[in-house]
């Protein structure tokens, strides 16, 4: 939990680095986010005030049950709030009637599980804001590629600085909207290796609401199979700050935690 909360995915830092090289006051903003990075690293501290929605994507729960994974993850989380590396950031009874249960991270599966002798997963952790302008929707299959590029763009465009950019954007999509999402975060994560997507014309965040225009930092996206006659498409707007870590844990105990 403290190097998913300090540490900035390495391909990231690259990309800010090749950005703070820029002439003029663009170079001058992405060098001051490049810095907030190496200051993170260097005092253990989280990268930004809002530390985010801990997202867990379970690869093989090995001998772990669901409920041990979520149980021993809120420990984590509690511990790392003790610390001072996360900010406590959740808030409930926000839906009048709805029945909430708990304030526990987001888990979700990409394999099965059980008699294995490692668990592995990845942890994201989601800035509030990095979310506000998240969408998920269905369309004809035929029509999906182009649409999903069609609302791509308009949604950088109504973003706009907002999350803190440069922007990435997750693209996934399947034959539910509950699958599309999974497959968006696991692109995020980059689980199975960074899928990056490619528009048929340039995506450019819209507007100048900081002294340079935003950019889009990239474009991540994973797909599974459809229905013939609908397609469900999730794209998920995340702020420059892409935090998070891979956990593989044996069943003697053992550890390795590794940055994005």
């Amino acid at each position: 939990m403290r190097l998913a909360a300090c540490s900035v995915a390495s391909w990231v830092v690259e990309e800010l680095r090749r950005l703070a090289s820029l002439p003029g006051v663009e170079g001058l903003y992405y060098g001051a986010l490049l810095r907030s990075v190496e200051l993170s690293v260097a005092g253990s501290t989280p990268v930004c005030q809002d530390t985010g929605t801990p997202i867990l994507l379970v690869e093989e729960y090995g001998w772990a049950s669901h409920r041990e994974a979520e149980e021993s993850l809120a420990e984590a989380l509690r511990e790392a709030e003790g610390e001072g590396l996360l900010r406590p950031n959740r808030v409930s009874g926000v839906i009048p009637g709805i029945r909430y249960v708990g304030q526990a991270p987001v888990i979700m599966p990409l394999a099965g599980g059980g008699g294995e002798e490692e668990f592995r997963a990845t942890l994201l952790l989601r800035g509030g804001g990095a979310e506000y302008y998240s969408r998920a929707a269905c369309t004809a299959t035929i029509r999906a590629a182009r649409e999903a590029w069609d609302w791509a763009e308009r949604l950088l465009g109504e973003a706009d600085g907002r999350p803190c950019p440069p922007l990435i954007l997750a693209m996934g999509a399947g034959p539910s909207v509950a699958e599309a999402v999974r497959q968006a975060y696991t692109a995020l994560a980059g689980v199975g290796g960074w899928r990056r997507a490619r528009p048929p014309r340039r995506l450019e965040p819209g507007g100048e609401p900081l002294p340079v225009k935003p950019r889009l930092l990239a474009v991540l996206g994973s797909a599974a199979p459809s229905h013939p006659a609908c397609t469900c498409i999730a794209l998920l707007t995340q702020c420059w700050a892409l935090r998070g870590a891979r956990i593989r844990v044996s069943r003697d105990g053992g550890y390795r935690v590794e940055p994005l």
